[in-house]
């Protein structure tokens, strides 16, 4: 189901925990992220230059 969820642009992957984990520790730098679909429920933390709105 995931593979025709991706094949049809239904799908999008949440590296948001990752993401903010590795801001915590220090290993990422703030200006490296970006919050992707800001202001609606699917809100989270993304990479700027990965980030595809």
């Amino acid at each position: 189901m995931r593979l025709l969820a991706c094949a049809t642009f239904r799908y999008k992957e949440d590296h948001g925990g990752l993401v903010g984990k590795l801001l915590a520790a220090g290993a990422l730098p703030a200006g490296a992220t970006t919050t992707v679909h800001a202001g609606k429920p699917e809100e989270r933390l993304g990479l700027y230059d990965l980030a595809s709105v």
